[in-house]
């Protein structure tokens, strides 16, 4: 459990969840994250006392503790399942998983498993969606405006106008396509592995994803002008409209920029990687506890066509 994840109050959302888990007749064991340096130590422990007792794995957070609790919970056997107490939830949405921890915790203890696909960079899992260029900047600005303006929302609405304003310079890049190859020169490429954020966007993409590939977004151009306009089609629901914008769906990928390393964002989390970035798909990585029908709050989603 994350203990700095979204503005919920933790010692409420704790007994909530408690609560939940006893009434199904389920004993609970927390793990707290206190800072972001004890992360993958916190989340070994648990991992471990799943093993011990034939537990299940739950990560109670936003989509960066997920992303760190589904990297280690993955190639296991172990059932791995998310409470939302991020800001956006993107990933337990996507799925249909209640907001209110106890409802949450009721829709784990009476879900069903089921195999999840996931997708990698280098071999680093992301479930939500990655990103090279534009975005980076964009979470970097978000980083920096949080402080002073008290919450994630306000921020990343600050940081998305302030790095339309300023613009991005095209990267130069080789990219390969189910095995062809072509040089481009481009803002930003975005990776998306969640069909809740991408169902509005005419790409013709999200049927995809729903059946497990990757969707692809390329811009290629970033002047002040293109964003903002971007943003204004984004905000009427028309953001396809974008001439520079070209979408498509795979299950291999292969990016190749012209430096030895690039900073890339995981699920809101930004790392430094080699390159080429090789993205790949992981089938079945992930056993998966998914909200009885009856308990989901989900429309159509990501796993609707994971089991074939």
């Amino acid at each position: 459990m994350n203990a700095g994840s979204g503005a919920d109050d933790k010692d409420d959302s704790r007994a909530k969840l408690e609560q939940g888990f006893g009434e199904s007749g389920h004993r609970v064991q927390f793990h707290l994250i206190d800072k972001a340096d004890d992360i993958e130590a916190t989340i070994a422990q648990a991992k471990q006392a799943c093993e011990a007792d034939g537990g299940v794995l739950v990560a109670a957070g936003g989509d960066g503790t997920i992303n760190a609790t589904a990297s280690a919970a993955a190639g296991s056997e172990i059932p791995f399942a998310v409470v939302p107490m991020g800001t956006f939830n993107y990933f337990a949405r996507d799925i249909g998983m209640p907001a209110d921890p106890k409802d949450a915790a009721l829709a784990i203890a009476g879900g069903t498993v089921q195999p999840f696909h996931i997708a990698r960079i280098n071999g680093h899992p992301f479930l939500v969606n990655a990103s090279i260029g534009l975005y980076v900047k964009l979470i970097q600005n978000r980083e920096k405006y949080r402080g002073t303006l008290g919450g994630r929302r306000a921020a990343a609405v600050v940081s998305g106008l302030l790095t339309a304003l300023r613009g991005h310079a095209a990267m130069a890049l080789d990219m390969k396509v189910d095995g062809k190859q072509r040089s481009l020169r481009t803002a930003l490429v975005f990776l998306g592995k969640n069909y809740l954020q991408l169902k509005n966007l005419d790409f013709d993409i999200a049927e995809g994803i729903a059946a497990g590939q990757v969707g692809v977004i390329v811009l290629r151009d970033a002047a002040p002008r293109t964003l903002l306009g971007l943003a204004w089609r984004a905000l009427r629901g028309r953001p396809e409209d974008t001439p520079k914008l070209h979408a498509f769906c795979t299950e291999s990928l292969e990016i190749k920029p012209r430096r030895a390393r690039i900073d890339v964002v995981l699920d809101g989390e930004i790392m430094t990687l080699k390159s080429p970035l090789k993205v790949t798909i992981d089938k079945n990585a992930l056993q998966l506890v998914r909200p009885h029908p009856a308990d989901s709050e989900a429309e159509k989603n990501s796993l609707a066509k994971a089991e074939s």
